[in-house]
C-alpha cells in the first residue's frame, strides 16, 4: 500500500477474517477505519494502533419548520438505503435529504451493512 491512497470504501473488507497484521504496514498511522463497535474492524484497528471511529450519522435528532431540508449523512463511503417513519411529517429522499412537511415527528433511518442508524426529526 502506497501513501497515495488515501480513502478504502466500506465494505472492502467486510467479512473479511484474513487480513494480516502487515495489511497496512508502512501506512501512516493518521489512517483511521470506520466500523461497528466490537467487530474485526475495530479490533484490527485496536490490534494495530490505528485510528477507530464507530458508524455514525451526522445528526441523531434535528428541529426543523416545514419546507426546510436537512442532508444527513453517514461517515461512510457505503451505500446506505434510507426511510422515514411517517412521509407525511418528513420525507427523506435515497441520498439522505430530508424534508420538512408538516408538524409531528418521524423517525429517519439509514440502512448499511445490516445496521440501523436513526435521527429523529421534529417538525414545528
Amino acid at each position: 500500500m502506497t501513501d497515495s491512497v488515501t480513502t478504502i470504501a466500506s465494505g472492502a473488507f467486510l467479512k473479511c477474517k484474513a487480513l494480516t497484521d502487515q495489511a497496512f504496514e508502512g501506512c501512516s498511522k493518521k489512517l483511521t477505519f470506520y466500523g461497528v463497535k466490537n467487530s474485526y474492524v475495530s479490533a484490527y484497528a485496536a490490534d494495530n494502533k490505528f485510528n477507530y471511529k464507530k458508524l455514525a450519522l451526522t445528526r441523531t435528532k434535528a428541529t426543523l419548520s416545514p419546507g426546510d431540508t436537512l442532508q444527513l449523512k453517514l461517515n461512510s463511503l457505503g451505500r446506505s438505503s434510507w426511510k422515514s417513519s411517517n412521509k407525511k411529517i418528513a420525507a427523506v429522499s435515497s441520498t439522505g435529504k430530508i424534508t420538512a412537511k408538516c408538524k409531528g415527528t418521524a423517525t429517519i433511518t439509514a440502512f448499511l451493512y445490516g445496521k440501523k442508524y436513526k435521527c429523529t426529526v421534529t417538525v414545528k
